[in-house]
């Protein structure tokens, strides 16, 4: 029984990994194409500060909860 909770929380913190890896890659995929295209500043614009704001304290607090995760598991083990 033991071993099956610890099988579900090792795909639960997998899963959160990999939606917080998502969630970064878009964000750099977006920073770089804006970057290179010298467009930034219009791209803040159009998707408006709050918005990126939310998008990056959204990323920093996946990534407390994941980092949280991580100090739990070791714990355990």
């Amino acid at each position: 029984m033991l071993q099956l909770a610890h099988m579900q929380q090792a795909a639960c913190f997998a899963q959160r990994a990999l939606l917080i890896l998502q969630i970064f890659l878009q964000f750099q995929l977006f920073h770089v194409l804006a970057v290179q295209t010298g467009q930034f500043g219009c791209f803040v614009q159009r998707m408006g500060k709050k918005t990126l704001f939310e998008l990056i304290n959204h990323i920093h607090y996946t990534l407390e909860i994941f980092l949280f995760d991580v100090h739990i598991i070791d714990r355990i083990q």
